[in-house]
């Protein structure tokens, strides 16, 4: 079981020094309140569904949970991560991952996939696809995706996924994926400079943040099992149905183009962007919406 204790801003500094090791402190005005992640609880609740039970460890705070668990590749097979708190979070292509102090979720789980690398590639769009069918019961309006790894409410992005893995020499491909959730932050704690919101702010109450754990682990299982699997699940579909930048007008940072509009995903994970000269598929590259992200 980890607590984190939630203070006002005066008293933040002294606590966390002084329950260093045992409990997280996130800001807030005047509300004093305890979030359990339990990962005995969540191991068992998330077996029916996926036939095992993943080995879970909840850490008080770490660099980063992606890095701690491929730090042996060999032994991360269905394990999971969560840290109260990163440091040295990461995003695509090294971009910085914002992890202020509890209440929000850090979390990566592994995988052996005995499949080539090209059904792995795909794995982060069927994981950002499996997840969002899972937690957003927790919320009052529809998830939107943005390619390729990105997860929006209402326009604006609260959370992220990052994929990393490594061939071993017996020819298996060990995954880890990691997933950031903004659960119960403001926007001006996470200081970033773009729109961003929580799942807190979306419901307008505290956000259980075992509930969010269970939802994430489950999604990224699942897709797990998709990918290991000849599975029925439709994640191009589950994509296309929530797809922010579909019909849209996209900025890209594409060495062979530009800008374009948005004509939905191919079936191998691409993103295909319509130009004056036809359509072309980019399988690497950020994209925006301009002001949407600015």
């Amino acid at each position: 079981m980890y607590q984190v204790v939630v203070l006002d801003d005066e008293a933040l500094g002294n606590h966390w020094l002084s329950n260093k090791g045992t409990s997280g402190v996130v800001l807030s005005d005047e509300v004093f309140r305890v979030i359990e992640i339990k990962a005995i609880d969540l191991a068992e609740d998330v077996r029916g569904r996926l036939s095992f039970a993943p080995l879970v460890n909840v850490v008080d705070q770490t660099g980063s949970t992606n890095a701690d668990l491929m730090t042996d590749p060999h032994t991360c097979h269905q394990q999971v991560l969560i840290a109260m708190h990163q440091h040295s979070g990461a995003g695509r292509r090294g971009s910085q991952w914002a992890s202020p102090l509890g209440g929000n979720l850090y979390l990566s789980a592994g995988w052996h996939f005995g499949v080539s690398l090209r059904r792995v590639a795909v794995l982060p769009l069927i994981v950002a696809a499996r997840v969002a069918d899972e937690i957003e019961s927790l919320l009052p309006s529809a998830i939107q995706l943005k390619w390729p790894n990105d997860l929006f409410c209402d326009g604006k992005k609260f959370g992220g996924i990052l994929v990393e893995s490594q061939t071993l020499s017996d020819g298996v491909i060990a995954a880890v994926i990691g997933v950031g959730i903004n659960v119960n932050t403001t926007p001006a704690e996470v200081r970033v400079h773009r729109p961003i919101t929580s799942l807190s702010e979306q419901t307008g109450a505290l956000v259980d943040l075992q509930a969010v754990a269970e939802a994430v682990t489950l999604g990224i299982f699942l897709a797990c099992q998709d990918v290991a699997s000849s599975s029925t699940y439709d994640w191009h579909g589950a994509w296309s149905k929530r797809d922010l930048l579909l019909g849209r007008q996209v900025t890209l940072d594409s060495p062979t183009l530009s800008g374009g509009v948005a004509r939905g995903l191919s079936e191998d994970g691409g993103l295909r962007v319509e130009h004056q000269y036809g359509i072309e598929t980019l399988y690497a590259g950020e994209v925006s919406l301009g002001a949407l992200e600015q």
